[in-house]
């Protein structure tokens, strides 16, 4: 049988300790992110127009109201918590409670067309006085209607508080979540901020509610620093995570950014080769600034055209570090900024070359193009700039094939390739031999399976069955 709700006067003999907590921030605004600026799209966020704007209802009885703060309200009933300084400025928004109830606060928001990005934000205090919350009878949440403002068609939570979360939350808390799911193709909602108390006496205290929206560029995050590369029998790796792969043998572009290092520029060629059923990277080339630094198999590296001349930086300004853990096994590392840890990564297995470029930062990489596609939205882009090539695995070979190094281009490699445009094609089935020739799949899988990502184990066990080489599967930084 369902209990019944408490009286008050049951409610004021539950009586317990307050608890109090201190919000977290945001990583980032909207205005961080888009290009020009985002749009305010709230009207009266903070109250200060006390509720213009802003539409309040509650149940029948009125047990519970969306009230006005100014610091001197003792919200009923009157003994749980303390007059509240307003979160921000002169006013906030608050909820008091007389008896069981439901209130909200809510506004109807007109939403431009071609949203690209839409932050929703706000500050808050949470005073529930229940022993616990419970959903959906003793709770604060906050939800974004759809549809028309008379008759929304749907509803979605962007926020609740649940159960175990700490009861009194003085914060205040600021809360900022990404509604561009819940605005792109929409032309009007609602915010809604609503309170639902069942169990025990309930305050909520609102305040700085925005609602940002971009309809420019979207640029990555402050802290976004993505790594890509290429490595393997080609297994290429955009800035965005996504992995693919290219068998094609020629020379093609991995990265160039005009903007890197403040404009000197930057860069990377890898030069393909076939064995077999396979290909794989066997040299790459860096360019930055003026200065070339070439690497291929076995360890054998030249910068400017002068062979195994000791290694300090490159470009004057980018250190650069070598490491020959042994003969088969050899290590480049050019640290690429002086505050992060930004650096370009080219690891030698034999004759096999992978090169990554790690924690790439905006600054250096932001207009980058090239086989790890768009550093801003990972989107694989060919050379005009505009034709995006869709994410499926027959079109990777156009993407590989669009980015091969044309005559027109800096020739970094010290020796010319042998591949003109337009024949960046796949081993021939005549040069393949049997999968599985030397190495069994039961022992590839077993050599790889200290990999836990099961992607990468999937390529480790493709290379090494592939290769005929368990060795594959040990190689520092391989995958």
């Amino acid at each position: 049988m369902k209990a019944s709700p408490p009286s008050t006067f049951g409610w004021f003999a539950l009586l317990g300790l307050l608890l109090f907590t201190q919000g977290v921030t945001a990583q980032y605004t909207c205005d961080q992110r888009c290009e020009p600026e985002c749009i305010e799209l709230v009207q009266n966020g903070g109250f200060e127009s006390g509720f213009d704007g802003w539409d309040r209802a509650s149940d029948a009885d009125d047990n519970c109201q969306v009230l006005l703060n100014d610091g001197t309200q003792l919200p009923f009933p009157f003994v749980f918590t303390d007059a509240q300084t307003p979160i921000e400025g002169s006013f906030d928004a608050f909820t008091q409670s007389t008896n069981p109830g439901t209130c909200k606060l809510s506004q109807p928001i007109n939403v431009p067309p071609g949203v690209t990005l839409a932050l929703f934000s706000w500050k808050d205090r949470i005073f529930n006085h229940a022993e616990d919350f419970e959903d959906p009878i003793q709770e604060a949440r906050v939800r974004v209607s759809m549809g028309n403002h008379a008759a929304p068609t749907d509803m979605a939570e962007i926020w609740s508080t649940d159960p175990g979360d700490t009861s009194i939350q003085q914060g205040p808390t600021f809360r900022s979540y990404d509604a561009t799911d819940f605005l792109q193709g929409k032309t009007a909602v609602d915010l809604i901020f609503e309170q639902q108390d069942t169990l025990f006496f309930f305050n909520s205290y609102w305040d700085a509610v925005s609602m940002k929206v971009c309809t420019g560029i979207v640029l990555p995050p402050p802290d976004y620093a993505p790594s890509g590369g290429g490595l393997g029998d080609p297994h290429f790796k955009t800035w965005h995570g996504q992995w693919y792969d290219f068998h094609g043998i020629c020379d093609m572009v991995l990265a160039h950014s005009e903007d890197f290092g403040n404009g000197l520029g930057l860069d990377i060629h890898l030069r393909t080769k076939a064995r077999y059923q396979y290909s794989f990277i066997e040299s790459a080339a860096i360019r930055i600034g003026d200065d070339i630094l070439e690497v291929t198999s076995w360890g054998q590296y030249w910068l400017n055209g002068v062979g195994g001349t000791d290694l300090e930086f490159i470009a004057d300004n980018f250190p650069v570090t070598y490491t020959r853990e042994n003969n088969k096994t050899h290590r480049f590392v050019i640290k690429t900024s002086e505050t992060g840890n930004e650096s370009i990564v080219i690891n030698i297995f034999k004759d096999m070359v992978s090169v990554t470029v790690e924690n790439a930062t905006t600054a250096n990489f932001g207009s980058s193009v090239g086989l790890m596609g768009s550093f801003m939205d990972g989107s694989l882009v060919g050379r005009d700039g505009a034709t995006i090539i869709e994410k499926e695995e027959g079109d990777h070979n156009v993407l590989g094939q669009d980015w091969q190094i044309l005559e027109s281009e800096p020739q970094l490699f010290l020796a010319p390739s042998d591949k003109p445009f337009g024949t960046c094609a796949p081993p021939t089935a005549t040069a393949r031999r049997r999968l599985g020739e030397a190495v069994s799949m039961e022992a590839a899988e077993k050599a790889c399976a200290r990999y836990e990502d099961k992607q990468k184990r999937d390529m480790c066990v493709f290379d090494v069955v592939a290769m005929g080489d368990l060795e594959v599967a040990e190689v520092h930084g391989a995958y």
